[in-house]
């Protein structure tokens, strides 16, 4: 059964957290643009706000060959949206200032509750009753399955089918080879998402992994069931646990963008987010990590700096996949950039899923509407758990995206678009 969260919740989505604010700096700067970004900022703060620096951090944003530093405010004297604005319209008026922008963190929807400890939870059915025909002789993909089977989003779209594929030469199936970057809410170690067959390493690249919230590289942690479910609908392997990703051969590169905003309702509910961290996520994804795919389960207002990092990603020839949103009326960002694929929800009956963002802006749909994802019962134990959300919409497309990759070669798909 799917769980809406309350709506009222999602009131702080009109009150947004100032996070820091982002300014581009003159190119033309010779030396030292940290100290004219420092100076730049004691300048507006006093002439905007009349308030002192004390406690601002500057710090450079890498991975671009802009001069972009944020400026990042005391947590003991954060500004409300209304001041943001105002020191930015300061920053944009001095010299050396090419732009500036506030970036903001929002409170939003980011997986259904727990289930209750008394609660009867639900069993999940087997993949294919005995005697079922092979769908994989069909020309049509099925119109319907059964939502109670653990993989039936992955039958939906004939992900089985497609694993049985012969690929063409320097082709390989199942998304193997691909690499998808993955900024979330850092993972939970389950043998669903980590296990492999005949004992070969992990590919959950645990050696890429980084915390864009914390600044440093631990990025399994308490809070990461979100990451930990999205990333098993990507790739985990039917070989070594009850969870089949949709490209159960690829690589993922563990993220951690957004944190649970405790002290407001459940956290599993609601994350603290910001386009700050995405960005910076993406750029690392890819220009570090190398990543091919990037998927992309959160989503907030429009902002250029991160549109910039999607833009440089779509440039490196990246794939980014992000959820066009949960429970509001609108496409969020950045699913509403054109350079990504915007994905909504459906259900097992390919009908729209209720709790779905849609509109002109959503460019496909993908499984949303209780499906069955790696998870932990309130004691502990793994178990699979059904959950909706277009979190797990765009997981797909990002497997679908890795299945492609794989099965007609990145390099040959590179020189056959070239200038397309």
């Amino acid at each position: 059964m799917s769980v809406q969260p309350d709506l009222p919740a999602l009131a702080p989505f009109t009150s947004p957290i100032v996070d820091a604010v982002t300014i581009v700096l003159d190119p033309a700067i010779a030396d030292r643009p940290w100290r004219v970004a420092r100076r730049r900022l004691t300048t507006a703060l006093r002439t905007a706000l009349d308030r002192p620096t004390t406690g601002w951090r500057v710090r450079r944003v890498r991975y671009t060959d802009e001069i972009v530093y944020d400026l990042l405010p005391p947590e003991e004297a954060r500004l409300s949206p209304g001041e943001a604005w105002e020191l930015t319209y300061a920053l944009r008026r001095l010299p050396d200032v090419l732009d500036a922008e506030p970036s903001f963190a929002l409170i939003q929807d980011a997986v259904v509750p727990p289930a209750d400890p008394d609660e009867q939870p639900l069993v999940p059915a087997a993949s294919a009753a005995p005697g079922e025909a092979d769908p994989c002789v069909d020309d049509e993909p099925p119109t319907t399955v059964n939502p109670n089977a653990i993989d039936w989003s992955a039958r939906l779209i004939d992900a089985p089918c497609a694993w049985r594929l012969d690929p063409p030469t320097g082709g390989r199936v199942r998304g193997a080879g691909v690499r998808v970057g993955h900024p979330d809410s850092g993972y939970l170690y389950h043998t669903d998402y980590f296990a492999e067959p005949d004992g070969r390493p992990t590919r959950v690249l645990t050696a890429l992994e980084y915390d864009f919230v914390d600044r440093d590289r631990a990025v399994e942690n308490d809070s990461g069931q979100h990451g930990l479910s999205t990333g098993s609908f990507i790739m985990s392997s039917e070989h070594t646990g009850a969870i089949t990703g949709i490209a159960p051969a690829a690589e993922i590169v563990p993220l951690r963008v957004t944190k649970p905003r405790f002290g407001v309702i459940p956290a599993p509910i609601l994350f603290d987010s910001g386009a700050r961290a995405l960005r910076d996520a993406i750029r690392y994804a890819t220009f570090s990590a190398q990543c091919h795919v990037i998927s992309i389960s959160l989503g907030w207002f429009w902002n250029r700096s991160l549109r910039r990092a999607v833009r440089d990603a779509q440039a490196a020839n990246v794939i980014v996949c992000a959820a066009a949103g949960n429970y509001v009326s609108f496409v969020v960002w950045p699913a509403a950039y054109r350079e990504t694929i915007a994905v909504g929800g459906c259900n097992g009956r390919r009908l729209p899923w209720s709790g779905s963002s849609s509109g002109p802006l959503v460019d496909v749909s993908g499984p949303a509407e209780d499906v069955w994802v790696a998870s932990f019962t309130p004691g502990g134990a793994e178990a699979p758990r059904s959950s909706s959300g277009t979190s797990f919409a765009v997981a797909t497309v990002a497997g679908v995206a890795a299945l492609w990759l794989a099965y007609h070669g990145r390099n040959e798909l590179l020189t056959r678009y070239a200038g397309n």
